[in-house]
């Protein structure tokens, strides 16, 4: 992440592939980790939601998906750079249940759907001395170099 500018860069294959999974996931969250060398996103990968009581407004990431995820990026090189997630027919703004989950630190990539399928995405960085979300520019780029 380019810390002078606030931005974060996705490549066009990693957007549209979160953007895919949450239209396929509507109305529910759909979740999954952002993995990278830097804090530029390099790869993403889908995580299960195991929230079952309330896939609508909620998400909970597989500590088994977790982990695999992990041991993947370690073998590549990657660190877990961050998460993502959608908000269904709510605005792509950190909730109180985000804020209160969030890790100091790690870049949240929340996408809105609505009914009609209009896509919205935002990115956030938590910054826990502060205690509040700062909002990153999302750059995407052709592919990974820019």
């Amino acid at each position: 992440m380019d810390m002078v500018n606030n931005t974060m860069i996705i490549t066009r294959n990693s957007m549209e592939e979160i953007y895919r999974q949450v239209k396929e996931a509507y109305p529910n969250e759909c979740c999954g980790i952002l993995l990278g060398r830097t804090k530029d996103v390099d790869e993403i990968k889908a995580v299960e939601n195991i929230n079952k009581d309330r896939l609508r407004d909620r998400y909970e990431m597989s500590p088994r998906g977790i982990y695999e995820i992990d041991k993947y990026a370690r073998a590549k090189g990657f660190g877990i750079i961050g998460f993502y997630h959608s908000h269904p027919d709510h605005p792509a703004y950190p909730s109180a249940f985000d804020k209160e989950m969030a890790v100091d630190g790690y870049i949240y990539l929340i996408v809105s759907i609505s009914l009609e399928g209009t896509l919205k995405a935002r990115a956030w960085l938590f910054e826990k001395k502060c205690d509040h979300f700062l909002e990153l520019k999302i750059t995407v780029v052709k592919k990974n170099g820019h």
